[in-house]
């Protein structure tokens, strides 16, 4: 994939680039450090083109799968003027469940200790998944998280059971068995229905 940006416009916003970057040297040697960076963490390339558009002065919407992409971006080219807009939009989103889910995969994923993912779940973000049970259970993305994760969001909505889709927790559980058994616990049968 080849991108093509605007030094001028690069050199403006980011810092790292006027520390470290005259021209020649931001066409030799930026690409491989940006590829470096991109693999070691995951970034989507249709992102990096969305990130880099921004300095063309082209609008670009975010979206939650663009806001993560970009603040790693942001800190990377150090970028101080994109952080008070990822800012406003984490605290505009931080009740959508799609959000808090993405956070916690990419959180899993730069992690393996599962002490740190812990304080990263905080009680708050478990609050709003568990009262978005069945949003959750559709999302693709929540098949990724740890399942004493799952289970603690199932004992919260559990205290008032019309909040869980007999349906949307008994396919969930189709997909793993062997991990999401434990969950068999919150399942409803009497509120399946016919066709499983």
């Amino acid at each position: 994939n080849i991108i093509q940006v605007n030094y001028i416009q690069l050199f403006k916003y980011s810092q790292l680039i006027r520390d470290e970057y005259l021209i020649s040297d931001a066409q030799n040697t930026l690409p491989q450090k940006l590829l470096q960076f991109q693999q070691q963490n995951r970034i989507d390339i249709n992102n990096i083109k969305d990130f880099f558009n921004l300095f063309q002065e082209e609008e670009v919407n975010m979206q939650n799968d663009k806001y993560i992409d970009f603040l790693k971006l942001s800190r990377f080219f150090k970028i101080k003027k994109l952080i008070p807009q990822l800012k406003a939009y984490y605290e505009s989103h931080i009740s959508d469940a799609d959000f808090i889910i993405r956070l916690f995969v990419d959180e899993i994923g730069n992690k393996n200790d599962t002490e740190s993912i812990d304080l990263f779940f905080t009680a708050q973000k478990k609050e709003i998944l568990s009262a978005k049970i069945n949003e959750c259970l559709q999302n693709e993305l929540f098949q990724k998280i740890p399942i004493q994760i799952v289970y603690q969001l199932f004992e919260m909505s559990n205290n008032n059971e019309e909040n869980i889709s007999s349906d949307l927790l008994f396919d969930f559980i189709k997909k793993s068995l062997s991990d999401r058994f434990v969950l068999l616990k919150f399942l409803n049968i009497k509120k399946l229905a016919d066709e499983k």
